[in-house]
């Protein structure tokens, strides 16, 4: 490797192996290595708003979301890679992996609303023309405020 080859190498800031030729014709090998100077930050992706229809899709029934003999624990939309996923954490089912590790982008809940829409013991009870309203209104804040 020459020197150009070597202080491009440095200048690329890839650890290289070079060998070096001495006088008494033996090799010696050092590791020339520059740290990193530069801190990259994750490619944030743009997530494109949602439309009613896609939240009724998630709000078909009163049954699919919350099963019979279950409780709502919490409920939501996460963005995660660029894609926005809802869930409905129910007692006696698995949580959400992405919500309990956290390993989302941005969040929003909307478990008041969906428990007013499922139950009749809840504060505040919702149509599901309410819901949908209130989801759709909720999600696309979180994405207006991500995508900023």
């Amino acid at each position: 490797m020459n020197k150009r080859q070597l202080k491009k190498s440095l200048n690329n800031k890839v650890k290289v192996n070079v060998a070096l030729a001495s006088t008494d014709k033996k090799n010696e090998k050092k590791t020339a290595s520059k740290s990193e100077t530069k801190v990259t930050k994750k490619e944030k992706c743009t997530i494109k708003c949602i439309t009613k229809k896609l939240v009724g899709e998630f709000i078909t029934t009163k049954e699919e979301v919350v099963p019979s003999g279950s409780e709502l624990i919490n409920a939501g939309a996460y963005a995660q890679n660029g894609e926005v996923v809802f869930f409905a954490n129910v007692s006696g089912k698995k949580e959400n992996a992405v919500v309990a590790n956290k390993e989302y982008d941005a969040i929003v809940y909307f478990t008041d609303e969906v428990n007013g829409w499922v139950s009749k013991n809840a504060a505040k009870t919702y149509t599901k023309k309410d819901l949908v309203d209130a989801i759709y209104t909720a999600v696309n804040t979180m994405i207006e405020e991500y995508n900023k």
